[in-house]
């Protein structure tokens, strides 16, 4: 039993490192996501007559909000 001791420790560290990744990864999604929906790239899958209106207001609002950090937008 005592030999399976270290190994044992050593998956569970893996196991540990894998889901911090997974986390990482999902965080790093979720961050560029916003940053899209920031920039009003996803504006468009609202659809419709009335996201025409929508979009022109939620450009000016990711303006305004982006003033500070202008390399947000690419």
């Amino acid at each position: 039993m005592e030999a399976w001791d270290p190994m044992l420790k050593k998956s569970r560290r893996y196991v540990v490192e894998a889901m911090m990744e997974m986390i990482r990864v999902i965080l790093e999604v979720v961050r560029m996501w916003m940053r899209l929906k920031l920039c009003g790239v996803l504006s468009h899958v609202n659809g419709g007559e009335g996201s025409r209106r929508l979009r022109r207001g939620q450009r000016k609002t990711a303006l305004v909000r982006n003033r500070g950090n202008e390399g947000l937008c690419l």
